[in-house]
């Protein structure tokens, strides 16, 4: 069932009006809050970014569904990078002492060594991420789109009663008509 939902979610946001720029925006945004604990005073303000800016809600959600799970994984990675970053380079603690210093930092939470790993991940994968994404929706629309939706396998899915039933409650719930 959450599959059904996860595809119906993919073809609406690749055939909406959004860009593709909106789309790939906001697929990093939800991405940086699976990535990194998900209570953590930066998701307030990735949070912020989401609903005030342009960028493609749906699409955010679509990114923290899909990357919740990986997150996971990049953990260790992440817990090591931070603790690197905060404990193992003598260099960084002038800088890491005037930071944390500064109103509001200690708040922040980025002396987790995990906390601080995964947002920096997080932050490295967003170019090369919003580059793909922007690209697939683009080559979605340019060369696939016509074709999926003309094929048997897409008439078949979206004419069964299952498709159908579950489009009908996402609409009647409200999520298809917003972003």
């Amino acid at each position: 069932m959450i599959i059904w939902k996860i595809i119906l979610k993919v073809l609406q946001i690749l055939s909406s009006e959004e860009t593709p720029n909106q789309v790939a925006f906001g697929f990093c945004l939800g991405a940086i809050m699976a990535l990194t604990p998900l209570f953590s005073p930066h998701n307030l303000i990735v949070l912020l970014l989401i609903t005030v800016t342009a960028v493609s809600f749906r699409s955010a959600v679509l990114g923290f569904t899909i990357l919740f799970i990986p997150g996971y994984v990049v953990a260790p990675v992440a817990d090591k990078l931070g603790y690197y970053l905060l404990a193992d380079s003598p260099r960084l603690i002038p800088f890491w002492t005037g930071f944390f210093d500064l109103p509001l930092m200690q708040f922040s939470d980025l002396n987790n060594t995990y906390t601080l790993g995964s947002l920096i991940v997080s932050l490295l994968l967003f170019i090369p991420m919003f580059a793909g994404v922007r690209y697939f929706v683009f080559r979605y629309r340019k060369d696939l789109k016509d074709k999926i939706e003309k094929s048997r396998w897409y008439k078949a899915v979206a004419n069964s009663k299952i498709f159908i039933w579950l489009k009908k409650a996402y609409d009647l719930l409200g999520n298809g008509a917003h972003a």
